[in-house]
């Protein structure tokens, strides 16, 4: 109630609002993750993609997150 009485309203807001989360890519790494696929694995599986991802790149990404970003580009997996 003190903070109320001093911010009004806005103490109620989450004060992480507008930031982005911590374990964010950046769209330079998004673009370079899809552009791999696209180019040099495109008969890979997504699942299998991810791994690729982890030992060429050092980059640890879920493969929904993957799938997630290709589904934005109509790209599918060759088991789909």
């Amino acid at each position: 109630m003190k903070r109320y009485k001093s911010e009004g309203k806005s103490a109620f807001s989450h004060e992480n609002r507008g930031r982005l989360p911590s374990n964010t890519f950046s769209l330079e790494t998004k673009h370079q993750i899809i552009e791999l696929y696209i180019n040099e694995y495109l008969d890979a599986n997504i699942t299998h993609f991810s791994e690729i991802v982890q030992i060429e790149l050092g980059i640890s990404i879920r493969d929904t997150t993957i799938r997630n970003w290709l589904s934005e580009y109509d790209v599918l997996s060759p088991n789909e």
